[in-house]
């Protein structure tokens, strides 16, 4: 949605999807029940967003150059937020991980399943 700096209906579309976009990111990156790797993902895209912003405010159309600016206002609004970023906790399903056992045995482990969860593992499986 950066390649292109059309004229007219077109580019008012244009910059339109692409403050739409910058918005949701920017919503994305403080949206604190998001996963980490998620917010992550969208503040390198704003972060990368920002450098072409610059490019386009360098455009001869006045309407792009406005646009490219505004673009960058909004981005470091985002990045400069005096609020500290949260992440929320990774929550661990209950039980062991899915192929634990298979894992284990592999390395010459003895397993005994001991309830859920929970395993008895031979003393081969302490050096793995």
């Amino acid at each position: 949605i950066w390649a292109e700096q059309s004229n007219g209906a077109l580019g008012i579309m244009e910059r339109r999807v692409q403050l739409t976009w910058v918005n949701e990111l920017g919503a994305l990156v403080n949206n604190e029940n998001a996963a980490a790797q998620v917010r992550a993902d969208a503040m390198l895209s704003l972060t990368e967003i920002a450098e072409d912003a610059q490019k386009q405010a360098r455009s001869r159309d006045s309407s792009w150059r406005a646009h490219g600016l505004l673009i960058e206002r909004l981005i470091q609004g985002v990045m400069a937020s005096d609020q500290p970023l949260q992440v929320a906790p990774v929550k661990v399903p209950p039980g062991s991980p899915i192929c634990a056992c298979e894992w284990l045995a592999g390395r010459g482990a003895s397993l005994a399943c001991t309830g859920v969860g929970a395993l008895s593992l031979s003393p081969a499986a302490a050096s793995c």
